[in-house]
């Protein structure tokens, strides 16, 4: 019989994962705090507020992520987990190159940003699940 998958099991997967993947990626000397929010935020699974100067973060995981739980696809679940971790490692370049970029060049700066975070997290899974 399969586990019911309940928001107290989905945070708790949650928090096992993260701390999981934040020794992978070596970013345990991060403050990383965790936010379940209950309203929906445009269909968006989860986002990431990063301070680097006092490496601090917090990510924020939206009913989306929690539905990918409930629905099994760990997948999609597990990589939301990764890729908002990712941006810890490509914000502090993102946040010193908008500021130096022209309104036409920051959909381009955009479009990078979101590109090289989903690329180390899908290296990031791959070493993960193994």
């Amino acid at each position: 019989m399969k586990k019911k998958r309940t928001w107290s099991s989905y945070k708790k997967a949650v928090n096992n994962i993260a701390a999981e993947v934040k020794l992978i990626m070596l970013i345990g000397h991060w403050n990383i705090k965790i936010s379940f929010m209950k309203e929906e935020s445009d269909n968006t699974a989860g986002c990431m507020i990063v301070l680097p100067k006092y490496f601090d973060a917090t990510m924020r995981l939206y009913p989306p992520h929690y539905g990918l739980y409930k629905d099994g696809d760990d997948y999609e679940f597990v990589k939301t987990i990764i890729h908002e971790l990712a941006h810890i490692i490509t914000e502090p370049l993102y946040l010193e190159a908008i500021n130096g970029v022209t309104n036409s060049s920051q959909e381009f700066l955009e479009t990078m940003r979101e590109q090289t975070t989903e690329q180390i997290a899908n290296i990031v899974y791959n070493l993960w699940k193994k």
